[in-house]
């Protein structure tokens, strides 16, 4: 094997994420004391705050505000309501009863009447001074009467509707010039129609002789009467606009009424320790995370400034030392299932038994090295694992001599029996989590200057 020490050695993520989440149980640690010193510092804060006579005063005053602000809203919202609903009551009745919403657009029933206002008014060339002309009063007159409440109740009455939806129905213009009043109807037929048009016109023959009384002699004479069906494409557009203006009403209710369900009263919340209890738990969590974060700041900074041992892999690619022999830590810990979790999750094998391992070891031992005679087991590990790890290796090994001391750079027993190896080499004996690289290089050195060929390394588990 290479006895040379590597300069240096890059820093692999990989195992610097399984380094820090191998090291859960401090980190959560942190995590846990945190929450408990931020959360009671804030539990207590909160109840000392609410003992505080001022802060009873500035409760009040909030709460008067919030509740003001609560009960306009609340009207607004009800106010609002009753109207939109007393909208879309009105809306539904209009599309329920009106015989304009009912015609299609498509065959709109249409009757219309030329009508001609005679009078017996002429103009006296001899005469300087002339009659008044009351023709036109009565045009206008007879172009009213078409729309009066008179005559269209009758009408209405003999329709089974109201006047107000046969108003818009109706289209009336009238003619100065010529003396004439069109009136033109519309309904869902033209049948219905030409009796809209029928009860109008009896009207106007009813209303012929109060005016004759009032105004002047005259005489209504129907000129044309025409019936047709027809497309009215803005009839259409009309109907659209109804139709859309009662669902915007209705989505307005709803959003109104969920606006009015959300509205919460306030309340004056008396001194208790729930509200410090819920602070604290807030911030015991805030605390907990920050914990968290921090552990796992240090714990990343301790394995990139450290300087122990954790794994074969790195003294082996630092030293060039052959490992003879990996034991894991064989003792019971809380929560270990976590731990072997993490080990499957970097792709780490499990270690086998440590009396499975031993007997690994005495096999790569007589691969290796079958004519070595004389074994060293020492190192920084300590006089512990070194008498452990020799009395194993001489059940293994009876025809061997086996010794076993402390560190060659501390231990003088051990130096003293490292310089008596003729025919043999030693066996660097290291503990996980606790031996340094600096020590393990310093034992590689005493052991080159003793001229002792270092056979492998055992890495053993922390006590």
């Amino acid at each position: 094997m290479n006895n040379k020490v590597s300069p240096g050695q890059e820093v692999d993520i990989k195992e610097l994420l399984y380094g820090v989440a191998k090291a859960w149980r401090p980190v959560i640690g942190t995590g846990l004391v945190c929450a408990v010193l931020l959360g009671g510092y804030k539990a207590s804060q909160t109840l000392a705050g609410q003992m505080d006579p001022e802060y009873a005063r500035e409760q009040q005053e909030e709460y008067e505000d919030d509740l003001s602000v609560y009960e306009s809203a609340k009207e607004s919202y009800e106010r609002e309501i009753d109207n939109i609903v007393s909208s879309l009551d009105s809306q539904q009745e209009y599309l329920q009863k009106s015989i304009l919403m009912k015609i299609s657009p498509y065959d709109k029933g249409i009757a219309s009447a030329q009508l001609y206002i005679k009078t017996d008014y002429e103009i006296m060339p001899s005469m300087v001074y002339q009659n008044a002309d009351y023709t036109d009063a009565l045009v206008r007159a007879y172009a009213s009467a078409l729309k009066e409440d008179e005559i269209l109740e009758s009408a209405a009455g003999s329709m089974g509707t109201e006047p107000r939806y046969l108003k818009e129905l109706i289209t009336v213009e009238e003619d100065l010039d010529s003396n004439v009043v069109q009136v033109t109807v519309a309904h869902e037929s033209e049948e219905e129609a030409e009796a809209l048009l029928a009860l109008l016109l009896q009207g106007i023959e009813e209303k012929e002789e109060e005016l004759s009384q009032s105004v002047g002699e005259n005489q209504v004479i129907v000129l044309s009467q025409v019936t047709d069906s027809v497309v009215d494409l803005t009839l259409s557009d009309s109907q659209k606009r109804v139709t859309d203006t009662l669902s915007t009403l209705q989505d307005s209710l709803e959003e109104k009424k969920q606006a009015l369900n959300a509205l919460s009263e306030p309340s004056l919340s008396p001194i208790s320790s729930g509200a410090s209890v819920s602070q604290g738990i807030k911030y015991g969590v805030l605390g907990g995370i920050m914990g968290v974060l921090l552990g796992g700041f240090v714990s990343c900074l301790a394995f990139l400034m450290g300087d122990k041992v954790r794994d074969e892999r790195q003294v082996e690619l630092r030293f060039g030392l052959r490992p003879l022999g990996v034991f894991g830590d064989q003792r019971k810990r809380w929560f270990s299932f976590a731990d072997r979790m993490i080990d499957r999750l970097f792709g780490k094998k499990a270690l086998p038994e440590a009396e499975r391992e031993y007997q690994l070891m005495g096999t790569r031992l007589r691969y290796y090295y079958p004519e070595e005679k004389e074994l060293l087991v020492a190192g920084p590990a300590g006089e512990n694992h070194s008498s452990q790890l020799a009395k194993r290796l001489k059940q293994e090994f009876p025809d061997r001599r086996i010794q076993d001391g402390g560190a060659l750079s501390e231990d003088p027993k051990a130096l003293e029996a490292a310089g008596k190896i003729t025919n043999g080499g030693l066996i660097l004996a290291v503990e996980r989590g606790r031996t340094s690289y600096q020590e393990i290089s310093r034992e590689m050195e005493t052991a080159a200057d003793c001229g002792l060929q270092i056979l492998g390394f055992v890495l053993m588990p922390e006590h």
